[in-house]
């Protein structure tokens, strides 16, 4: 909820809407605004809202992935855990990319700021679905609510 002293409406009247979902800073730096899967490479993604925290921290890279159901609780946030070993994303991550397909892409990188090489794109792929190329990145969707 917002403060008391929060107004309820903007600059012209509008209603100020409360978030639909939130979570704490001690769980991230930033918000990284994400995208509605709507690609067809993995069926369990679709209509979920795939989005991330850019750290938690300055100093080592421990970015996330999260996702929330629309069709679901809107509070409730799920995070990814990657790979066959179900690990979190591990790096800053500093955006989204959504092909003409609906597929969805990570951009992150183990450098704090834009220095060296060590930039990655991910294309999510929950597990379990079939990809006919080359997966750049896991996802299990058996995730923990946070």
């Amino acid at each position: 909820m917002p403060p008391a002293s929060c107004p309820g409406t903007g600059p012209n009247g509008e209603p100020l809407l409360n978030p639909i979902a939130e979570y704490n800073h001690n769980d991230g730096i930033a918000v990284i605004g994400g995208f509605v899967y709507r690609g067809k490479k993995s069926t369990q993604l679709f209509g979920k809202y795939v989005f991330g925290d850019f750290s938690r921290s300055f100093f080592v890279p421990s970015g996330r992935l999260f996702w929330l159901d629309a069709d679901g609780a809107l509070t409730d946030i799920f995070e990814f855990q990657l790979g066959e070993l179900n690990l979190p994303l591990g790096k800053f991550l500093f955006g989204f990319g959504e092909d003409e397909d609906g597929e969805i892409y990570v951009l992150t990188s183990v450098n704090l700021g834009p220095t060296g090489n060590a930039g990655e794109v991910f294309r999510l792929l929950a597990a379990g679905d079939d990809d006919d190329e080359d997966s750049d990145s896991d996802s299990d969707f058996d995730s923990d609510s946070h």
